[in-house]
């Protein structure tokens, strides 16, 4: 039990501080691209996070332009830009919107694989074979890759039009708005709830908080038949991915006293132990004086 507490809290702090560490980069992580692509019986709760509209999933161009112009006035108003670039940032909108139709929904590769994937969607769960599976993962990943290029360009065009004062303040992707508090959550919560598992301190909170986190993950992405969850780089999943084992893990962690079998909880309990000792001894005495 001490064992896996430590390799646990280990990849949770890694992991943390890793993406911390990107903050010193032009690329510093964010949740962003991962709860806009979240699938599943919960996904429009977790895009809703990020998107005021499950927008790219659901690959509407309406929606998509619209979810677009609200990137651009969050743009805008997090770098106060002036109005000589708010005109061009209106521009680029504009040309990002018209190669939203030309390069992605009158595409003909593209056209017949967005008819593809829909109509594999459509089919009754559990009707489609296991490589009707693959290739409705297949599509959705490149569908999402095209968007994803095309959202990319847009977004370098508009950081393009700011002076080197604007772009001091930061990303706009990564530290404005709900996303922002959402990355610090997750990069602190992965720090604090590793770093404290590592020590054994608070163990047993710090396990429940970990496992609570990564169920999150599990339950933006699942691993469920037909869902892009289910491959991942050159693993596959179905229904059971590493996020919940190691919750699962977590969860049993919790139940045992392994910070005070190795860990700071050892020297922590007793002392926590004596005052609630003290605090209820002086208790009584308390309560008569007040009486009298």
């Amino acid at each position: 039990m001490v064992l896996l507490r430590l390799v646990i809290g280990w990849h949770l702090l890694y992991e943390g501080m890793y993406k911390l560490d990107t903050y010193d980069t032009s690329q510093p992580w964010s949740a962003w691209q991962f709860l806009a692509g979240a699938e599943g019986p919960l996904e429009g709760p977790f895009q809703n996070v990020v998107l005021q509209d499950p927008a790219e999933t659901a690959y509407d161009a309406d929606r998509i332009s619209q979810q677009w112009m609200t990137l651009l006035e969050r743009f805008n108003g997090f770098y106060n830009v002036t109005d000589d670039q708010r005109d061009s940032a209106a521009g680029e909108f504009r040309f990002v919107e018209a190669r939203l139709q030309e390069e992605f929904f009158e595409d003909p590769d593209l056209r017949r694989m967005l008819r593809q994937y829909r109509d594999d969607l459509s089919r009754p769960a559990g009707s489609l074979t296991t490589s009707e599976q693959k290739r409705l993962m297949e599509n959705r990943a490149t569908l999402d890759a095209s968007l994803g290029r095309l959202r990319g360009s847009y977004q370098n065009q508009l950081l393009g039009l700011l002076t080197p004062q604007q772009r001091a303040r930061g990303d706009w992707m990564v530290s404005s708005g709900k996303i922002g508090w959402i990355n610090r959550t997750v990069i602190w919560g992965l720090v604090l709830s590793g770093g404290c598992l590592l020590v054994g301190l608070f163990s047993r909170f710090a396990a429940v908080a970990a496992a609570v986190m990564l169920l999150l993950f599990y339950l933006a992405m699942p691993p469920l038949p037909g869902l892009t969850g289910a491959s991942v780089g050159g693993s596959h999943y179905l229904y059971v991915n590493n996020n919940l084992i190691e919750a699962i893990a977590l969860l049993m962690l919790a139940t045992t006293n392994s910070g005070r079998w190795l860990g700071l909880d050892a020297v922590l309990s007793p002392m926590l132990a004596a005052g609630r000792k003290t605090f209820s001894q002086k208790s009584p005495s308390v309560k008569t004086e007040t009486a009298t």
